[in-house]
């Protein structure tokens, strides 16, 4: 009896553990069936919003280039199709040699062009690269002007080198000198050209157009076109060239025939010395040949017009020989009376030339 009660209760057990497990599958089945349906609904709604996503960049981006052709499309009609905005007004200024002509022809540019598709900037340099040309700037003004404005260099001296066959003032083969010592062809030879002075050297190396000459001696060659123009402006002196004949001095020889020689490292010293001799030599009516202001005491001097013999004596301290000029005699004239003043300049010069 005891035994079959304990079957029972076992079978009873069972059949409860039955019923607790099969629910739990069947629910973990169902779940799993749910999942899978909501995966494939998932990956079908991505699709769906991909492909719209893709519709809607794909109509946004054709729509963009229609605007963009239909942009394209008035600007053209308005600029370039359009005969208002033609090339008719062309303004070229320039202080130089280089005339409108040259300039223009330069710039590849004429009138009638469509004046939008003009590139300025490649109008600028095609001018820039003109040898006489140290900037230019080109602008446009609707609907049809076009402006250029040009600096060009300013030559202060012609060079000339029989070693490298450069002869001055040539427009063929010469070169013409700025104040930073940068060599250029010259292009037109204008009037005003032919009066500048001449730098004459052979101690250089062959110069190439639009370069700048490597020479401490060239460079005080113009330092002293410079200041002697400023120096003797007034009194018409001009230097008409500088020879360069070894490394320590210049050779300048004005418009009056006055041979001067500088230092090239004193040419400050040696224009002061120079204005207060040919001050003092004018003062007394004479004209000075030949002034060596290399060295800085007993300045030598020779002059053009044998002084009267009464000046040399008081110059001198008495003897008129000592500063006549070389291969000339001083005048057999009687000497006539010197007046205190012209005495007290005699003795300035005097002083100058003996170094106090």
């Amino acid at each position: 009896m005891q035994k079959k009660k304990g079957g029972m209760l076992l079978g009873w057990l069972k059949s409860i553990r039955n019923r607790r497990i099969r629910p739990r599958r069947q629910r973990i089945g169902m779940h799993q069936l749910d999942v899978k349906v909501n995966s494939r609904k998932a990956r079908r709604k991505r699709s769906s919003m991909r492909w719209a996503s893709i519709a809607k960049v794909t109509a946004m981006i054709v729509g963009f280039a229609g605007v963009g052709v239909s942009v394209k499309w008035v600007y053209d009609q308005i600029f370039f199709e359009n005969s208002e905005f033609k090339l008719n007004r062309l303004s070229v200024i320039t202080g130089g040699a280089l005339t409108e002509s040259n300039i223009v022809t330069a710039a590849r540019i004429e009138l009638g062009m469509n004046l939008m598709e003009i590139d300025l900037v490649e109008v600028q340099n095609r001018i820039s690269n003109l040898p006489m040309v140290t900037k230019a700037k080109v602008s446009r003004e609707l609907p049809d002007r076009l402006e250029i404005v040009v600096e060009e260099r300013q030559p202060i001296a012609w060079l000339a080198s029989p070693r490298h066959d450069i002869p001055p003032r040539n427009s063929a083969t010469g070169f013409l000198l700025d104040n930073e010592g940068r060599v250029f062809r010259c292009q037109h030879l204008l009037k005003r050209f032919m009066s500048l002075p001449v730098i004459g050297t052979n101690d250089i190396s062959k110069p190439a157009e639009n370069t700048v000459i490597e020479s401490r001696q060239v460079a005080a060659a113009i330092d002293l076109l410079e200041k002697s123009a400023a120096m003797f402006e007034g009194m018409g002196l001009e230097i008409h060239l500088v020879k360069l004949e070894n490394p320590w001095s210049l050779q300048a020889v004005y418009n009056n025939g006055m041979e001067v020689t500088f230092g090239i490292r004193e040419v400050d010293r040696g224009l002061a010395d120079l204005q207060q001799i040919t001050s003092h030599s004018e003062s007394v009516g004479r004209e000075l040949a030949t002034v060596n202001v290399l060295v800085a005491r007993n300045i030598p001097v020779t002059f053009f017009n044998p002084p009267d013999p009464e000046l040399l004596r008081q110059m001198n301290g008495g003897n008129s020989s000592e500063m006549a000029p070389e291969g000339t005699a001083a005048n057999p004239i009687r000497a006539t009376p010197i007046s205190p003043e012209e005495r007290g300049r005699t003795k300035q010069l005097k002083s100058i030339l003996n170094g106090g």
